[in-house]
């Protein structure tokens, strides 16, 4: 049998939480899926943990492979993957428990190829129950409205909060041995469709690990954000989004500085490209602070960098 859902989670170092995520998609209201659980080649006793799992309801599949990132291991699950849909969890997060009834009933109703629903950080404001009532419909354009946040939206680039059709995503892969590559999967993904749907009901629990508190410093991978929004302004060359696309590879510049001055960077991050961000922020100020790119929080920590030498 064809399961409804296939469902992706890449695991690597969280046998503290893997349990809880894993029971969380099992104990869902919506039972016609398949759980991928792909062990990354985690040094931990996540293996052992995927394949107890595995002994102990037959939804669930696990595949071992040597560690690649997380664009490697979702690649890994999208290869196997048998679902007419495709939803993606990170190991360390859990979910509500009705909330791929929540997506499947509105993806189907509203016939659309994505749909999704809103995320918090904080256990307590998940909500529990349908509210089918309250989503929104997106059609092409404001899918790239959405995208591109033309009009200051917050980023709705994760994955792991949407269910996809997956006819729309068959031949799209995330980049392997970057961090940010929901930017450039969701990217894809909204070329290939035609809808989206929308629901404010806060079903996904993103879990901040404490444990990870020096991840928050700026590092050399993060400049991989700057590698995707190039790519994405080379294919949108000539295009209607061209504009948009430039204006949003401006704003991941004043992205990755504000993070270095807030945080601060790692001790391997090369200071002097720095200089190079500053440099552009001046060059590009007039766009970031004429459009609705930035909040106006935003605009004024970036009229406040450019003042200080």
């Amino acid at each position: 049998m064809v399961p409804e859902i296939s469902i992706i989670v890449p695991v690597y170092r969280v046998e503290k939480y893997l349990d809880r995520c894993v029971n969380s998609i099992l104990n869902q209201t919506f039972t016609d899926f398949e759980l991928i659980l792909v062990d990354d080649g985690s040094p931990d006793r996540c293996p052992v943990m995927c394949d107890e799992w595995e002994k102990k309801d037959h939804r669930i599949k696990v595949i071992h492979k040597g560690n690649g990132g997380a664009s490697s291991a979702r690649n890994a699950g999208l290869d196997v993957a048998c679902g007419k849909f495709i939803g993606f969890v990170d190991s360390d997060d859990w979910i509500e428990k009705d909330m791929y009834e929540l997506l499947h009933t509105i993806i189907m109703k509203h016939n659309a190829d994505i749909a999704m629903c809103d995320f918090t950080s904080r256990p307590q404001k998940l909500e529990l129950g349908m509210g089918i009532e309250g989503v929104i419909e997106l059609d092409k354009n404001r899918m790239q409205e959405l995208f591109y946040r033309i009009h200051g939206e917050s980023s709705r680039y994760s994955v792991w909060n949407c269910l996809y059709n997956a006819q729309i995503i068959k031949d799209v892969r995330f980049i392997k041995g970057l961090i940010n590559e929901d930017v450039m999967f969701t990217y894809e993904a909204y070329i290939r469709a035609d809808k989206l749907v929308f629901s404010e009901q806060k079903k996904y629990l993103y879990f901040k690990n404490s444990d990870g508190v020096t991840r928050s410093r700026l590092c050399t991978k993060d400049v991989s954000l700057l590698k995707i929004w190039d790519e994405i302004v080379r294919q949108e060359k000539g295009k209607t989004c061209e504009k948009y696309a430039k204006h949003n590879r401006m704003r991941a510049t004043f992205t990755l500085y504000a993070k270095a001055l807030i945080y601060g960077c790692n001790a391997d991050f090369d200071r002097t490209i720095l200089k190079e961000w500053k440099t552009e922020l001046k060059k590009n100020r007039e766009y970031l602070l004429k459009e609705d790119y930035l909040d106006i929080k935003r605009k004024m920590f970036l009229i406040l960098i450019l003042i200080v030498r």
